[in-house]
């Protein structure tokens, strides 16, 4: 592959295919499978390699945002909280559809197809809503990998926000109920107050969150080819 070639891939990467993370893409390439829809491709190959890659992407853009604002502010800002909560949602809900494609993996477009396979991820994940810990219960991969202990909502007068304990340390982390964070007092569970003591903990642990569905990203390509 001449100098040229490469210029030309990188720039593929960076704009054309936003989607797909540079790892995978690249990954691609050195196979030569680069059409999605060719016949080495699957209906469950397709959501995982498209859908659920922008799904994880915007899941740590989410992330990125709030690393930006709580470098640049030393004081308690919402939409920290809010980039936070939703990032949290959507990592373990991702993990729903890689075992989604997983199960549909050697099935072709003939079998099943891209619609169906999406629509059973959507119903999956509706089922928990923005309850995190309901959704976390039903992710013990992602409790166990962290040290979870215990994960409860609570809500008062003024705050609205799930409570995470871990196993080997004592340190509790706020995680604001997201109808909370948007909507304020005009939430149907009010929230007012905001705890911005362990913000920085709130990052390590979606650091870590986020390197463990990236590892399952990859277990899940692998298995899905």
């Amino acid at each position: 592959m001449n100098k040229k070639n490469k210029k030309d891939i990188n720039l593929l990467i960076d704009y054309d295919m936003p989607r797909i993370p540079k790892w995978l893409y690249k990954k691609y390439l050195k196979k030569n499978d680069l059409n999605i829809g060719s016949g080495f491709s699957t209906p469950a190959y397709d959501v995982y390699i498209t859908e659920l890659n922008y799904l994880f992407r915007k899941a740590t853009e989410y992330i990125k945002g709030a690393e930006i604002i709580k470098k640049n502010t030393n004081s308690c800002n919402m939409s920290f909280h809010l980039l936070t909560s939703v990032a949290f949602e959507l990592l373990p809900k991702i993990l729903i559809g890689y075992e989604i494609c997983l199960k549909y993996k050697k099935k072709k477009e003939n079998i099943i197809s891209k619609e169906v396979i999406m629509n059973e991820i959507k119903k999956e994940m509706s089922k928990f809503g923005h309850d995190l810990e309901l959704l976390y219960k039903k992710s013990p991969q992602i409790t166990k990998e962290l040290g979870i202990k215990k994960i409860k909502k609570f809500s008062n007068f003024h705050v609205c926000d799930y409570r995470i304990e871990f196993k080997n340390n004592k340190n509790v982390l706020f995680i604001k109920e997201i109808e909370a964070v948007r909507y304020g007092s005009f939430s149907r569970s009010r929230d007012t107050l905001v705890d911005c003591r362990n913000d920085h903990l709130v990052l390590d642990v979606l650091e870590k969150m986020k390197l463990f569905v990236l590892k399952k990203s990859r277990e899940t390509y692998d298995k899905l080819l």
